[in-house]
């Protein structure tokens, strides 16, 4: 018995850590727009089934309340999908599921090799209580200026909004 029980673990932590990848090798260039919205439809469909069918959280006493979290970020998801004209659009549709579930382990995953947003000609790092520029190629801002706002709005609200609304996991203190 206590043989079973230790290969039942095993097989549920190697669960736990794998990755659910659906990978297209889609072009927006090569496909028309309904088609790259029902592309994405079909691999956020694909990766909740396979999520719902191997996802040890699905059986998880202490997360009861897992299946629910999925369902809701897949209905997310395929709202997203719906809006879909780009490659770009695309991946941060099916991001919505990762983003939603906010599982370290667990991941729906497409190809994309593009970019998302534009630079601003600086980059940021979180210290302590903000954002602090720590590279610019322009005169402002300077190198250790604190990010407060973009075009009007507040710093933290826009990368809440923007960057956390597909990737990471905002309450974790880390993750800024």
């Amino acid at each position: 018995m206590r043989k079973n029980k230790a290969i039942a673990c095993s097989v549920t932590a190697i669960l736990a850590v794998a990755s659910v990848e659906v990978l297209a090798n889609v072009s927006a260039q090569e496909t028309g727009t309904q088609e790259l919205r029902d592309d994405t439809r079909e691999d956020i469909l694909d990766g909740y089934q396979i999520l719902t069918r191997h996802h040890p959280g699905m059986h998880n006493p202490f997360d009861p309340g897992f299946g629910e979290r999925l369902m809701h970020a897949r209905d997310g998801a395929l709202l997203a999908a719906d809006s879909v004209n780009t490659e770009a659009d695309r991946f941060l549709a099916v991001q919505i599921i990762n983003r939603s579930l906010s599982d370290g382990h667990a991941r729906i995953q497409t190809a994309f090799n593009g970019s998302i947003g534009e630079w601003p000609g600086f980059r940021t790092a979180w210290r302590g209580d903000g954002l602090y520029v720590t590279l610019s190629t322009q005169p402002n801002p300077t190198r250790g200026s604190k990010l407060l706002s973009c075009e009007g709005q507040p710093a933290m609200e826009l990368i809440e909004e923007q960057v956390f609304r597909a990737f990471g996991r905002p309450n974790e203190a880390g993750q800024w």
